[in-house]
């Protein structure tokens, strides 16, 4: 390979040209700078005006967020089914506002309602969630929507934008989530352009990227109705190109009523992680379990490792199972963590937000009837904060950094409240705490007389202060240099994100208690070409028990294939380890389609992809 073309390749064609250039300019114009600096008086860096020192981390960023329900006839009923009959889409915001709530900056998120129909209603403006009084003020308006007929998407979306251009915070953080069962129908069912349509709902998209809002579809489909099967084959990939164009947009896919809620649960837990900047994991310690009769249903948190904050979201069938967390020690949960926020208490969607939760057995205790649903979210402990670099690279006069015992007016490296007995630091440091240079206050008797100038006296003669020498600027050079290669990564990065992406779901079939215990998983959503599957990777969806490996990439095509990883055994694997596309095994890589079912040991995936 030529190495020329190699390095094109990797740094995006001629970017590492500028990147040279401009660290050379950089060192020149900072060897300029240096020397203007030389030729003038320069204050000591320990009075200098301006400096800040302080590397505090920035506040968090607000944001302004808007759910945006589909209130259409068909959500009640269609073919005598409907797509939403029990009012899920209801508990999906109730889990939206207690979950933003328990967060313990909840003045950080607004959250305003909208539902429509062929005509969008304002339910609530953007409402601010860090009190109680105005999240049970969200949760009310939300509960008993009333139908309205028709659809109109572009309508709802051209509305929601409109908000949050007039109502949005400046520099707030902006989402739209659209949860919509069907295809536009206009008012009076008056016939409409498709093309001019989308066209139309694009112009919309790219407004809401100007504002730097992303969106978030959510589309609730029904098989076993015709509402829906339209929706399936022509407007599916109109909601991913629509989400596509805003910064982080992505489409879910609800097969059924009861995914709203998972679903749902995934978007508000990325805004936090995104939010915040970590890591998160998740997973269902309890799958629909029914809670027994007059007893005590106990669900076991285990924390064995330091978590900077843990989530527990409790979903029940009754608003009447109670819930209580328990801490290790078997005491209020408030006395073994740093703080604790319970939101959503009386209510079908409670939340739990522990932050610092200490090592041990944590527990939620329910008691009441019908079925429960406890996930847990837990976030990594928060990185140690790196300082950001001083505006100047002169070193400060200070000969060493050690504080002096006794209380003397030379300046040392720990800052006091205390302001020191003169504004000049001198260079030589004084032995005591005397504010003369000789070893008496009274000058010795002569015959002589002496001249004044010659006489010791009790206050020090100021001698002029020598001007630093000021060397090759290679702060400046390494600043530019660290600069300039992000600008590089940032490139890379950005041209990495134009490459195609892993498109469907992995739904689990649940036809044991291991599969069970997983949640959907939207591979859109990820952003990535590669996504691994066991116990190894960088990217990866872990599957505990299972002793295999695979990986879901794309191929040279673009389709999206599975690649088994075959061990030292071969194809005499332990069926434990073995990978199998609808109960076949496979040993090499195989293209996957719609409707596929993925094995992976007691493991069982269907693969959806209704844009093939």
């Amino acid at each position: 390979m030529n190495p020329f073309k190699w390095i094109e390749r990797l740094t995006c064609g001629c970017l590492i040209i500028f990147i040279l250039l401009g660290i050379l300019l950089i060192a020149a114009l900072g060897f300029l700078f240096a020397e203007r600096v030389s030729a003038q008086d320069v204050v000591p860096p320990l009075t200098q005006p301006g400096v800040q020192t302080n590397a505090t981390m920035q506040p968090s960023p607000l944001y302004d967020i808007l759910l945006v329900s589909d209130q259409s006839l068909s959500m009640w009923d269609c073919d005598g089914i409907g797509s939403d009959p029990d009012m899920l889409r209801v508990d999906a915001v109730h889990l939206f506002v207690n979950y933003l709530g328990a967060d313990s900056n909840s003045e950080r998120f607004r959250l305003g309602l909208l539902h429509f129909g062929g005509a969008p209603r304002l339910m609530a403006p953007l409402t601010e969630l860090s009190s109680d009084a105005a999240r049970q003020q969200l949760l009310d308006v939300s509960v008993n929507p009333e139908p309205i007929s028709w659809t109109d998407q572009l309508a709802a979306l051209h509305t929601a934008r409109q908000l949050l251009a007039d109502t949005a915070l400046p520099d707030s953080r902006r989402v739209v989530v659209l949860l919509t069962d069907g295809e536009p129908v206009l008012t009076g069912g008056q016939p409409f352009d498709k093309a001019q349509y989308v066209a139309k709902l694009m112009a919309v998209a790219s407004e809401l990227t100007v504002q730097n809002a992303d969106l978030f579809v959510v589309q609730l489909t029904n098989p076993n109705t015709t509402c829906n099967q339209r929706v399936i084959t022509e407007w599916m990939s109109v909601w991913q190109q629509l989400a596509s164009y805003t910064p982080n947009g992505a489409v879910y896919t609800a097969q059924k009523a009861s995914d709203l809620l998972p679903i749902y649960h995934n978007i508000v837990r990325d805004l936090i992680v995104r939010n915040t900047g970590f890591m998160a994991a998740s997973e269902a310690l309890a799958q629909d379990v029914t809670v027994p009769v007059g007893e005590t249903l106990v669900v076991d948190v285990p924390v064995d490792s330091e978590l900077s904050s843990m989530t527990l979201v409790v979903l029940k069938q009754s608003a009447n199972t109670t819930a209580a967390v328990v801490s290790p020690t078997g005491a209020s949960p408030e006395l073994s963590a740093t703080s604790v926020i319970a939101t959503g208490k009386g209510t079908r969607q409670e939340v739990w937000r522990i932050e610092r939760p200490v090592l041990g057995m944590w527990q939620v205790r329910l008691m009441g009837e019908g079925e429960v649903t406890v996930w847990r979210d837990q976030m990594r402990p928060e990185p140690t904060p790196t300082p950001l670099p001083l505006p100047t690279a002169t070193p400060t006069p200070t000969p060493t950094d050690t504080p002096m015992p006794t209380a003397t007016s030379t300046p040392t490296a720990t800052p006091t409240d205390t302001p020191t007995p003169t504004e000049t630091p001198t260079a030589t440091p004084t032995p005591t705490a005397t504010s003369t240079t000789t070893p008496t206050a009274t000058p010795t008797p002569t015959a002589t007389p002496v001249p004044p100038t010659a006489t010791p006296t009790a206050t020090p003669v100021p001698t002029p202060e020598p001007k630093p020498e000021v060397g090759f600027p290679w702060g400046f050079v390494a600043f530019g240099s660290v600069v300039l290669l992000s600008a590089a990564g940032g490139g890379m990065a950005m041209r990495n994100r134009r490459q195609p992406f892993l498109q469907g779901e992995l739904l689990p079939v649940s036809n044991n208690d291991v599969t069970g215990a997983l949640l959907p998983e939207d591979l859109a959503f990820r952003r990535t070409s590669r996504l691994h599957l066991g116990r190894k990777g960088k990217k990866q969806w872990r599957l505990h028990g299972w002793d295999g490996s695979a990986t879901l990439e794309l191929n040279s095509s673009g389709e999206t294939c599975i690649v088994p990883e075959v061990t030292a055994g071969g194809h005499d694997q332990m069926l434990n380890a073995r990978v199998t596309v609808n109960n076949k095994a496979v040993y090499q890589p195989t293209v996957l389609h719609d409707g596929d079912v993925i094995g992976c040991g007691d493991y069982q995936f269907r693969y959806v992809n209704l844009l093939q």
